[in-house]
């Protein structure tokens, strides 16, 4: 697996074993498909780079807490229906395609033909 671009710290399985979770001192957290080894997802940390990754397992895996060294700590929602529903309470306009790949990582934006 190759995406980091410095040293890698933390590294956490989700509770099934197919996700794995990794930080870094450049600043982000990565999630990976165990069996492809491909990059499912980046993730914000802040300065200093980010020490602590955990899935939270009593939900299913459904959040990922990253902790950066700046004392930071911040919780991702990971699945996509409860982000779609959280987007729409708070968009005031629909995504583009070109947004619908980048951040939703579907090749339609959903409700659309």
């Amino acid at each position: 697996m190759t995406g980091h671009s410095a040293e890698l710290r933390p590294v956490a399985f989700s509770s099934d074993g197919k996700f794995l979770a990794t930080g870094s001192g450049d600043n982000t957290a990565k999630i990976w498909d165990v069996e492809t080894g491909q990059e499912v997802l980046t993730l914000p940390g802040s300065e200093g780079g980010v020490y602590g990754v955990a899935f939270s397992p009593l939900d299913g895996d459904s959040h990922l807490v990253v902790a950066s060294n700046d004392g930071i700590v911040r919780v991702f929602l990971l699945r996509i229906d409860e982000l779609l529903a959280l987007a729409q309470t708070r968009v005031t306009r629909s995504f583009t395609t070109v947004e619908c790949k980048k951040y939703l990582h579907v090749e339609q934006c959903p409700g659309r033909p």
